[in-house]
C-alpha cells in the first residue's frame, strides 16, 4: 500500500480515522465472539444448533448453553454505522482497500449473522420461518441488520470516491517503476 509521508496528514485527521475504525472493529470482534459462543454452545449441546435440530452425540449442556440476547446483538450492530460515520469523512485515498474489507465485514458480520442468530434463537410470536413449527418465529436479532443500510451507504459512497484516486496513484507508481 502506498502511504504518504507522516507530515502529509494532520494528527487530528489520522486520529479520527483510527477511532472510527476502532469502533467498527470492536463491534466486528464482538460479533465474532458471539458466533464462537454460539458454536461452543452447539458443541456442548451434542451438536444441536438451535432448538429445531437434533443432537448428534451425548449432550453435556442442553441447547442453548449460553443464549445470546437479541438486545446485545442489536446494540453491537449499532456500533458499525457509528464507526463508519466517524471514519469515512477523514479517510484518505490510501485507505481505499480498507473500505473493501469494511464493506465485506458489514455484509457478513452485521447483516448475515444477526439474521442467522434470529433463526438459532427463535422466539414465540416472531415472523414464522418453519412450517413444521409455526409457534416459533425469528427472534429480534435480525433488527441488528437494519442499521447496516447506513453503514453500507456511507462506506460504499466513500469507497466510490476514493477508489479512482487510489487506482490512479497505483498506476503512476507502477509506471515509475518501469
Amino acid at each position: 500500500m502506498i502511504r504518504p509521508a507522516p507530515s502529509d496528514v494532520s494528527e487530528d485527521v489520522a486520529r479520527q480515522y483510527v477511532v472510527g475504525r476502532a469502533i467498527f472493529m470492536a463491534a466486528a470482534y464482538t460479533v465474532l465472539a458471539l458466533v464462537l459462543l454460539m458454536f461452543a454452545s452447539g458443541l456442548l449441546a451434542g451438536g444441536q444448533f438451535g432448538p429445531l435440530s437434533d443432537t448428534k452425540w451425548d449432550v453435556i449442556v442442553p441447547w442453548p448453553a449460553v443464549p445470546v440476547p437479541a438486545a446485545l446483538m442489536v446494540v453491537v450492530c449499532l456500533l458499525a454505522p457509528v464507526g463508519a460515520l466517524v471514519l469515512a469523512p477523514k479517510a484518505r485515498w490510501e485507505d481505499a482497500p480498507d473500505f473493501l474489507l469494511l464493506l465485506a465485514m458489514t455484509v457478513v458480520l452485521f447483516v448475515v449473522m444477526p439474521i442467522g442468530f434470529s433463526r438459532m434463537y427463535p422466539e414465540a410470536g416472531g415472523p414464522a420461518f418453519d412450517e413444521a413449527h409455526p409457534e416459533l418465529g425469528l427472534a429480534r436479532h435480525w433488527m441488528g441488520a437494519l442499521p447496516q443500510v447506513v453503514t453500507l451507504a456511507v462506506l460504499g459512497v466513500r469507497f466510490a470516491r476514493l477508489a479512482p484516486v487510489y487506482n490512479a496513484a497505483r498506476r503512476r507508481a507502477l509506471e515509475n517503476r518501469r
